[in-house]
């Protein structure tokens, strides 16, 4: 069963998606896992026309996505987020009365950990967490947030990072081993095609417009190459940063080389990978990078600032690593890229090897086994 701490929703319907698309591959590779989401949020308030209440999505193979929708108090205080904690194991509870209990659990995001540990005490029930949060790393996650996530982890039979740089970050805050297990690719979707070759460079940049993600420096690159290199910018996202970013391509004049293609569903952003040359990627901090992943496993070069989650793809073809985060030097590196040939299908190849669900699924395998011997050993105390 899988607990998550963000998913898609009717109210925010790219929530979490990398969750979602994660929770679909390991089903099309035979795992047997349920899902359950409480999506309880203020802002139904204000959308009386959508559905609250819950619903039942199953797939072909029986296994079951149990997601709560509703208005509900404020998560961003104390008392707020006690109550949505409470309300989710309620919600937990009458999905075991309607399907029965999990063996184990997998949470996702010290959020699905806390759920998971209330769980655990009440129902004896191991649960592995998941850390995804780039607040870690930053030290943007709120002291009462820090506290519960400290708290999942403790209570957490098995704790795993999505990368290196985010398990040495947790290892620094608990006495507890922590794993790292990679986000995994869908590489049915994300896949080698040939490139229609053009007089323009085409660059792809993805991902919310929000400071942290310096898409600014994407755009003044372009600027600043625009007199050497015919070339074109494509940005993928939404976020508060959207009207500044406008601003900004109005103002250097650059209306007919930067386009905004808003928020993109994952066949849409595969679709427009494969017509790209390089993915611009000036984020200051990730934990993993997953449209990284998904770029290479196109066979697209990838040009990015020394972020911390690169570091799990730097050894691949492909990888072009900004160490010092300056502007000019990634713009040198995108007029370096656009002078030489790069083998597509070199990059994805060795991308989907190591970054496809074939390959992390046997690391899954052995948590999962620890935790159903767990599993067994408890129900036999019970019966005895």
């Amino acid at each position: 069963m899988v607990i998550p701490g963000w998913y898609p929703s009717i109210m925010e319907p790219l929530n979490g998606d990398f969750i979602r698309n994660q929770v679909h591959l390991l089903r099309e590779e035979g795992y047997v896992m349920d899902l359950v989401y409480a999506d309880l949020n203020i802002r139904y308030l204000k959308n009386l026309q959508l559905t609250s209440g819950y619903h039942l999505q199953s797939d072909r193979n029986g296994n079951v996505d149990f997601i709560i929708s509703g208005p509900f108090w404020p998560k961003n205080n104390i008392p707020g987020f006690r109550r949505w904690i409470r309300k989710y194991v309620q919600w937990i509870e009458i999905y075991f009365k309607m399907r029965g209990m999990p063996d184990i659990i997998h949470a996702h995001t010290y959020l699905g950990g806390i759920v998971s540990s209330i769980i655990k005490e009440k129902y004896h029930i191991p649960f592995l967490v998941t850390e995804h949060y780039t607040g870690w790393m930053d030290r943007s996650i709120s002291a009462y947030h820090h506290k519960v996530g400290i708290e999942s982890f403790q209570n957490a039979d098995v704790i795993t990072a999505v990368s290196t740089a985010l398990q040495q970050c947790l290892k620094k805050k608990i006495s507890k081993e922590v794993e790292v297990i990679s986000n995994f690719i869908d590489t049915k979707l994300f896949k080698s095609s040939v490139r229609k070759s053009g007089d323009e460079f085409s660059a792809i940049c993805i991902g919310d417009l929000i400071p942290r993600k310096q898409v600014d420096h994407a755009i003044k690159s372009i600027s600043r190459l625009s007199s050497k290199i015919k070339l074109k910018l494509a940005i993928v996202g939404t976020g508060p940063e959207e009207g500044y970013l406008k601003s900004l391509v109005k103002d250097l004049k650059l209306e007919s080389q930067v386009f905004f293609f808003g928020q993109l569903r994952k066949w849409e952003v595969a679709s427009l990978l494969a017509k790209s040359d390089v993915l611009l990627h000036p984020s200051k901090m990730e934990t993993f990078g997953i449209v990284i992943a998904e770029a290479l496993c196109c066979g697209l070069p990838v040009i990015s600032y020394d972020n911390s989650g690169i570091q799990e793809m730097s050894k691949l073809p492909g990888v072009h690593i900004v160490q010092d985060q300056e502007l000019n030097s990634f713009a040198q590196m995108i007029e370096y890229t656009s002078n030489i040939k790069q083998n597509r299908q070199e990059i994805s190849l060795k991308a989907q090897n190591q970054l496809g669900v074939k390959a992390t699924t046997h690391s899954l395998d052995k948590i999962y086994e620890t935790l159903l011997i767990q599993d067994i050993k408890r129900k036999k105390e019970i019966v005895r």
